[in-house]
């Protein structure tokens, strides 16, 4: 089913469905002799529209049309008045006319001026013989004029009561309306004129606001229409020369802190570079590149040019030679530009253009080529530069759903955020950008908690959703969401040298651009939580991998140096080096003798027991189906914190390597630190979350989109068994050790040393084994949850209340 609106131009009609060659179609008119000229007095006039050669018939199979004819442009309601057809636009078809970026409203009322009188009977004739009888005696009874009579009876009244303008009728987009009006002076080839003018009627009692008639034939094309009307005839009559004066003043971006707003472009020189001529192609947005005129501003940043002839509907945009030049603290090392737009916008009537023009630096462009880097070294990265996880599939939208049982979801990509992004910088290029004071700018960076790849049904997605709904009205919300699943604080928050090439290069580079009012973070997690070397890495040998995990003992000496190099720094940054009984603690600890199932129990067990608490069954079979109970118990029974020495400490010191232990969270706090003294310095608000208790769901995760090579996780459970640790109950006592450790370790001192930090402690909001897909991560109902704790926190802080309804 096409679902976009069709859209028919006034005179000389698309061609018909089942005729490929369009321009084919459009030339075969022109060689009959149709000629179509179209013009306005001054911009955003009436056009004026003359047809020459109007007698001749478009083919088949509406053969019975001659050019002349003028068809509905949209579906809506039609009525005569004062000897004009008025087009209503209907609701549906209003939305599908593309708004001028940078233009006046959409058009709701098309009137069609001049028209053949009696043509326009023939025309309405036809539809109201499609009319149901209950409308036809719907308009009779409105009438008051008695009894029902026969349909045909009923028909002409209707007509009557349409050419008197006491009626109107709904039609389809295409519906012939009538036939433009000969001009007086007609010889061997028959010239018609009509007048086409178009308005947006606000509701209420505000004077409609006229619409350059233009706008509505360039943009009301869709995607999908487009091509029909390549070489349409009227798109070449609105496209004639015109030569523009512009008195136009340039604008640049100044970055200064507290300031964060545009300034004269002073004393610089622009050059104007125009498009294609659009003349015979719908607007198809192809970018202007070629040099027409250069002039230089003055001290406020206007300029006086007269520019050579241009098409009218040929892409212009100016160009600023800011290469090696400072503006507010920003030195560019590129020429900007400004957004393009068709050369007939922004006149006056005596074809000035007065416009300010705005341009800047957009940090995305670089980000973009930094993450498609990422993904284009993805199976390598970890082993290289190490700077993040991204996918080659997430270089592209994706526009696959896949079914997940009770859902069915889209995966997100990287590039799906990207839109946000690049939207929040489109803010700040509009022709009206918002004060600082009225926009709420979000700068986002995390983990897979922030970034969960299916339809934003993350804790990002979530809140976006709730900001959206809670901002005030007035309020500009932007967002730039730079976080993705798999990231370590490390790759968040590091850069060895200021032109380092990674994360935090990029996101300082937002943090220098924009006014950010508030800094979402989640890190911390994947520090603790990194496989290292993963079962399915396959980077280094099979030879080397025993029991599904990479073996060093059975690598050292044997694989490339460099390998083992790598494959050691992998395994030092890894969880499973923290567990004092697995294969590669012991690699980088030779004094260590790993002990079997049996000697672990044996260990383990009565230390267990000394804690003197219900942890849940201990028949492993009644383990295994009974997460939900050993979690519940695990976080009743063991507590958050505990002396140095107590039960508690000596079984999580019998797990756990203390050393490495502590200085994983001492990292990570390191790490944390590099964003909030930024962030002060800024004097921006931030605010991040604990993780929930992973202790409800030992499964992997589901697919997380097209192009992944199997599945993620378990990212503990493995390990422990690995290490011969399989009694749940215990990987659920350090599992929630773990999470603890990271508030009173990282969390807590962070937000007793900046007072600009604050965070969300949901350790205990999704304890139930239905909130949670896989063994790390939530459904979208417990990021909801979480989602809306972070919005309580956001509205609670006096810098952030402002915006938002109480």
């Amino acid at each position: 089913m096409d679902l976009i609106t069709p859209f028919f131009l006034p005179v000389v009609r698309p061609p018909d469905k089942k005729i490929s060659n369009t321009l084919a179609y459009y030339n075969d008119l022109q060689a009959q002799g149709v000629k179509v000229v179209a013009a306005s007095p001054s911009p955003g006039s009436p056009l004026e529209i003359m047809i020459e050669k109007s007698d001749v018939l478009h083919p088949e199979p509406h053969e019975d049309e001659p050019v002349s004819t003028v068809f509905a442009m949209t579906s809506g309601f039609v009525s005569h008045q004062l000897g004009d057809i008025v087009l209503r636009v209907w609701t549906g078809d209003f939305d599908a006319i593309t708004k001028m970026p940078d233009g006046p409203p959409r058009a709701n009322r098309i009137i069609f001026g001049s028209l053949e009188p009696e043509s326009i009977k023939v025309a309405i004739k036809k539809q109201i013989e499609t009319l149901d009888d209950a409308i036809l005696a719907e308009s009779w009874t409105e009438a008051g004029k008695g009894p029902l009579p026969a349909r045909e009876d009923l028909e002409a009244a209707f007509l009557q009561r349409f050419i008197d303008g006491d009626a109107e009728i709904f039609v389809d987009a295409g519906a012939p309306l009538g036939e433009a009006s000969l001009t007086p002076a007609t010889t061997n080839a028959p010239v018609v004129r009509l007048t086409l003018e178009t308005f947006f009627d606000p509701a209420g009692p505000s004077p409609p606001v006229a619409v350059a008639p233009e706008d509505l034939i360039d943009n009301a094309l869709r995607p999908r229409q487009l091509l029909k009307f390549a070489g349409h005839p009227l798109l070449r009559a609105i496209s004639g020369p015109i030569q523009i004066h512009f008195l136009s003043r340039f604008l640049i971006w100044d970055n200064t802190p507290g300031v964060f707003d545009y300034m004269p472009l002073a004393n610089t020189e622009v050059t104007l570079l125009a498009g294609p001529d659009l003349t015979n192609l719908p607007n198809i947005g192809i970018t202007p590149d070629v040099e027409v005129a250069t002039a230089t501003s003055n001290a406020a940043g206007f300029i006086d040019l007269i520019a050579p002839p241009l098409p009218a509907r040929a892409l212009i945009h100016f160009r600023y030679a800011t290469s090696g030049r400072t503006f507010g603290t920003r030195t560019y090392t590129e020429d900007v530009e400004t957004n393009a737009h068709k050369a007939r916008l922004h006149l006056n009537p005596s074809f000035e253009n007065a416009k300010d023009y705005r341009a800047k630096y957009e940090a995305q462009k670089s980000y973009k080529d930094f993450t498609n880097d990422l993904a284009d070294h993805e199976d390598d990265e970890k082993y290289g530069a190490d700077r993040g996880n991204m996918g080659a599939y997430e270089k592209v939208l994706q526009p696959i759903a896949l079914d997940l049982g009770k859902e069915i979801v889209p995966p997100i990509t990287h590039r799906d955020l990207m839109r946000h992004i690049v939207a929040f910088e489109d803010c700040y290029k509009a022709d009206t950008v918002p004060p600082n004071s009225k926009t709420f700018n979000l700068l986002v960076e995390g983990d897979s908690w922030l970034n969960y790849p299916f339809a934003f049904n993350d804790i990002y997605g979530h809140l976006d959703q709730i900001i959206w709904a809670k901002k005030k009205p007035d309020i500009t919300y932007n967002r730039l969401p730079l976080q993705h699943y798999g990231d370590r604080s490390d790759q968040m928050f590091f850069a060895n040298s200021p032109n380092a090439d990674r994360q935090w290069t990029h996101t300082l580079d937002f943090l220098s651009e924009y006014k950010i009012d508030l800094i979402l973070a989640s890190s911390g997690g994947n520090d603790m939580a990194e496989p290292g070397i993963g079962a399915a890495d396959k980077t280094l040998p099979d030879a080397y991998f025993a029991d599904g995990y990479f073996d060093p003992f059975a690598a050292k000496g044997v694989l490339d140096p460099q390998l083992m190099a790598t494959a050691e720094k992998l395994m030092r940054r890894s969880f499973a080096v923290l567990l004092k009984n697995h294969r590669w603690y012991s690699y980088f600890n030779p004094s260590v003798i790993l002990k079997d199932e049996a000697a672990m129990w044996v260990l383990l067990e009565p230390l267990l027991v000394q804690l003197g608490k219900d942890f849940g069954p201990s028949n492993l079979v009644q383990q295994a189906k009974s997460p939900q109970e050993i979690g519940t118990k695990v976080i009743a029974n063991f507590p958050d914190t505990f002396s140095p020495g107590s039960p508690e400490d000596l079984l999580i010191q019998a797990v756990f390597d203390p050393i490495g232990f502590g200085q994983r969270y001492i990292d990570v706090r390191t790490n944390w630190k590099i964003l909030l003294d930024e962030a002060t310095l800024r004097q921006i608000p931030v605010i991040s979350h604990t993780y929930g208790y992973p202790l409800f769901n030992e499964e992997p995760t589901s697919v997380l989109g097209l192009g992944v090579k199997g599945r993620a996780g378990p990212w503990f459970n493995n390990r422990f068994k690995e290490a011969k640790i399989s009694d749940r109950r215990i990987q659920k006592i350090c599992l929630k050790a773990i999470l603890d450790r990271f508030v009173t370790a990282v969390l807590n001192p962070l937000k007793a040393q900046y007072s600009l930090f604050d965070y969300v402690d949901i350790r205990n909001l999704n304890s139930a084994i239905d909130l949670w897909r896989d063994e790390m991560h939530l459904r979208g109902s417990g990021f909801r949850k979480i989602a809306e704790k972070v919005y309580e926190k956001i509205v609670a802080n006096p810098k952030l209340s402002h915006f938002f309804v109480s």
